[in-house]
């Protein structure tokens, strides 16, 4: 497709499946052009067949860059000997493609004043099935090709006079781009409002009336392959019955896209959702959601969790865009850390230890958080804040930043405390 990103392999180069129909039986072949030079080894090399109606081929061995062009033909017998199918295929990149899937602030609901300026080689394959340059909004479900993402008339999008639109993906995608020099290909599969049962992989076979099948059309129709998964989402499942299966979900979430993406240790960068601010949502249920999040890199391998509880919002439940932003650079730093290790920095910070000291004469309970992953020192705009006691509200009076650790200043009675 005009446009498009094809993952690249270990070598730096494609290795991409494309399969079309036809009319001719032969052999399929391939030039590939850089600009008005041919790419050596891609002038009219064969690289599939034709039959029955139908091709298949490899564009193997393109190096990383672009943009390419590259023309495919046919040259084989049918009923008018002779006769030549061709296609043309402009703007096209080798770089690395990602995943982009959950709900709505994956979607993309931030402001669209905050939203990046474009980048050439950051790409994004929108909704209607159709690459261009990446610009927010990236998930258009006013025009989705799968009919999955037109089923809910609650859900429907309107591109006019639009002021909202803004997610993590497109920061991610330019921060990639920034601090690696490789095109970025993002893959828009989120849809605003969905929970994990609707993203069950046992309705793959479904295709695209299901959210898991749509996604992994998109990833068919590319290539079949992607570098990683970047996952936002868990807000809708804050309720007393999916939030006790939120992590056994995302283990068979993970698993299933390791398989069908044919790479076992597929990295995933994921959010642990942040605040809501309306409604008659259950904290406990909410904070549960968290945790779960929170402590899933502790039994899925390859999994980072980036925190947005700091995050700025432009509603009750959805972050802003500039809070967008700053998330997606986060999993950017993720996605390079389950990449490359230790060599590219920290993972996100995270809690290490809490320990308690309790003085019963003053009614005082002193709790120390230590984080790890800090770069530098706590820091806070202001009073600190963002602690609590659970199921007693209030009773944090006094937070204390100091290195890598919060100390809070907590009061109540004896039995409170050591509950």
């Amino acid at each position: 497709m005009a446009g498009m990103v094809l993952q690249r392999t270990a070598r730096n180069v494609s290795a991409a499946s494309v399969e079309g129909s036809c009319s001719l039986t032969g052999a399929v072949a391939a030039r590939v052009m850089a600009g008005k030079q041919t790419l050596a080894g891609f002038d009219w090399a064969r690289v599939g067949k034709a039959a029955k109606g139908k091709f298949s081929c490899m564009i193997n061995n393109i190096p990383v860059g672009g943009p390419y062009s590259i023309s495919l033909r046919i040259n084989g017998k049918n009923k008018e000997a002779g006769i030549e199918e061709a296609e043309f295929v402009h703007d096209v990149w080798v770089g690395v493609v990602w995943v982009l899937a959950g709900q709505s602030n994956m979607e993309g609901v931030g402001w669209l004043e905050h939203s990046l300026k474009p980048v050439a080689q950051v790409r994004n394959f929108y909704m209607d099935n159709t690459w261009g340059i990446a610009r927010d909004p990236l998930h258009n479900l006013w025009c989705a090709h799968a009919p999955v993402h037109n089923a809910d008339p609650t859900t429907s999008r309107k591109a006019k006079d639009r002021r909202w639109g803004v997610g993590p993906g497109l920061a991610f995608g330019q921060d990639m781009f920034k601090t690696t020099g490789v095109p970025q290909g993002l893959l828009a599969c989120a849809h605003g409002g969905t929970t994990m049962e609707q993203w069950d992989p046992a309705r793959k076979n479904l295709g695209g009336q299901s959210l898991y099948g749509a996604m992994c059309e998109r990833v068919r129709l590319n290539g079949g392959a992607v570098r990683g998964i970047v996952w936002y989402q868990g807000c809708s499942d804050a309720n007393p019955q999916a939030s006790k299966l939120y992590a056994e979900r995302m283990k068979k979430l993970v698993a299933s896209m390791r398989k069908d993406f044919r790479n076992p240790r597929l990295p995933v960068a994921m959010v642990q959702i942040g605040r809501f601010f309306f409604g008659s949502g259950n904290g406990e249920d909410w904070n549960r959601i968290q945790e779960e999040q929170r402590k899933l890199p502790q039994t899925i391998k390859h999994l980072a969790v980036a925190p947005a509880i700091d995050l700025p919002y432009d509603d009750g439940i959805h972050l802003g865009g500039d809070g967008q932003n700053i998330l997606g650079r986060r999993l950017a730093q993720s996605m390079r850390v389950l990449i490359d290790g230790k060599k590219a920095g920290p993972l996100p910070i995270e809690v290490e230890s809490i320990t308690g000291d309790l003085d019963i004469r003053r009614f005082l309970y002193t709790v120390t958080v230590t984080f790890r992953n800090v770069v530098g020192a706590l820091q806070a705009k202001g009073e600190p804040s963002g602690f609590n006691h659970a199921g007693q509200p209030n009773k944090v009076f006094r937070i204390t930043l100091k290195g890598n650790q919060a100390i809070l200043m907590v009061s109540g009675i004896e039995s409170e405390l050591l509950a």
